[in-house]
């Protein structure tokens, strides 16, 4: 409708269905889409590829003020994007964390104290994307929610009713009566 009211012509999308292979290089996947004219692209492949995916855009000149990428990863914040600030490119990514709000400042912050007073590695920390607010991965960040979540249900549940608790083998086809 809108595209009728404006003039624009109807965009076609053009689907390029690719597997990135982390030992492959995607540079004659980005020729034939630069050779297509196509200048919107969906970028659908793991967080550790992209950097070296939109490398390989830049240096076959798919980094410019002409070209957008929609990036699906939802941990694109992890990836150091400073060279291809200046190309003008619309580079378009979802966040799940939201690093300026309090909670997750001071979840953070929980996080830190607990891993310094257990002695906890820096490299396990690193891999779990907990360092600082900016570096959340969405994973760590789902996995926190679904735990407060099942716990806060767990207490709601002991709250409205008397849990029983008996001891159940895995073994046996018995269920706990609460689900």
């Amino acid at each position: 409708m809108i595209q009728e009211i404006t003039g624009k012509q109807r965009f076609q999308p053009i689907f390029h269905h690719h597997n990135c292979l982390p030992f492959l290089s995607e540079r004659p996947l980005l020729k034939t889409i630069k050779a297509s004219g196509e200048s919107r692209v969906v970028l659908d492949c793991t967080t550790e590829k992209i950097y070296e995916v939109l490398k390989q855009a830049q240096q076959i000149g798919m980094m410019s003020d002409y070209h957008s990428y929609l990036i699906t990863s939802l941990d694109l914040h992890t990836v150091n994007l400073e060279p291809f600030m200046y190309g003008g490119t619309n580079i378009t990514a979802f966040r799940l964390v939201n690093p300026d709000n309090q909670l997750v400042r001071q979840t953070v912050k929980n996080w830190t104290s607990i891993d310094t007073k257990s002695g906890s590695s820096s490299s396990k920390k690193a891999n779990l994307g907990y360092y600082n607010t900016s570096t959340i991965k969405a994973e760590t960040a789902l996995m926190y929610d679904a735990v407060h979540l099942f716990a806060k249900a767990l207490h709601d549940l002991d709250s409205s009713q008397q849990i029983d608790i008996h001891p159940l083998s895995c073994e046996n086809q018995d269920t706990w009566p609460h689900g």
